[in-house]
C-alpha cells in the first residue's frame, strides 16, 4: 500500500491535471440542480452523489492509483455538501458542477458552485492552527485536514479539487507487471 499525507496544496488546476498527466478525453461532467432549501433533506442528493462517482470506482481498477481512491466518496461528499450549503446557500435552482478527471499517475474530482467564494486561506490556517475557523461546525474542513488526498481551492474557493496523490512511473509499471501475470 502507498502511503501519502497531503492536503490543502493550493496548485493551480492546470498544474494538478499535468502532474497527474489528465487525458481531458476522460473527463466526466455532472450538473446537479438543488431542488429544496435544504441540501440535507433532499432525498435524491445521495443517489446523484453516488452516481456521480460510480464510474470513477468502476474505472480506477484499471490505473496503478487504484488504491487511493478508497476515502475519495467522503471527501466528494463534504466538498458536494459545502458547495450546496455555503457555496449557493442552499438556493432551490442553484447548480453544482462536477467534474471527474482521469490521468495516467492520478485522478481529480472538481466540485464548482455558483457562489461567490471564501477566504480559504484563512479558513486553512484556522484548520492548520487549531483556531475555529466556521460558521457551523466546520466538518468538512475538518475531514479534508486528515484526508490523505491533495486537496486545493481554486476561483476564490468556489472550486475545489479532490485529487488523489500522485504516484511515479515505476508504481505503473509495478501495477501492469502485477496484472499482467493475472491475466
Amino acid at each position: 500500500m502507498l502511503a501519502f499525507s497531503m492536503v490543502f496544496v493550493l496548485d493551480s488546476r492546470e498544474k494538478i491535471e499535468a502532474d497527474r498527466k489528465i487525458d481531458d478525453k476522460l473527463t466526466e461532467r455532472y450538473t446537479y440542480t438543488q431542488v429544496t432549501d435544504d441540501i440535507f433533506h433532499d432525498p435524491k442528493v445521495s443517489l446523484k452523489m453516488g452516481d456521480m462517482l460510480e464510474t470513477h470506482v468502476d474505472v480506477s481498477r484499471f490505473y496503478a492509483w487504484e488504491e487511493l481512491t478508497g476515502g475519495i466518496l467522503g471527501a466528494f461528499h463534504d466538498a458536494f455538501l459545502n458547495a450546496a450549503m455555503h457555496g449557493n446557500k442552499n438556493k432551490p435552482g442553484s447548480v453544482v458542477r462536477v467534474e471527474v478527471e482521469y490521468g495516467l499517475l492520478g485522478s481529480s474530482v472538481f466540485v464548482k458552485d455558483e457562489g461567490p467564494g471564501f477566504d480559504y486561506r484563512a479558513v486553512i490556517e484556522a484548520c492548520r492552527n487549531g483556531r475555529p475557523y466556521a460558521t457551523r461546525n466546520g466538518g468538512g474542513t475538518r475531514k479534508f485536514q486528515d484526508s490523505y488526498f491533495h486537496i486545493s481551492y481554486h476561483d476564490n474557493g468556489s472550486l475545489i479539487s479532490i485529487s488523489t496523490p500522485l504516484i511515479t512511473l515505476d508504481h505503473v509499471r509495478e501495477f501492469n507487471s502485477r496484472h499482467s501475470k493475472q491475466a
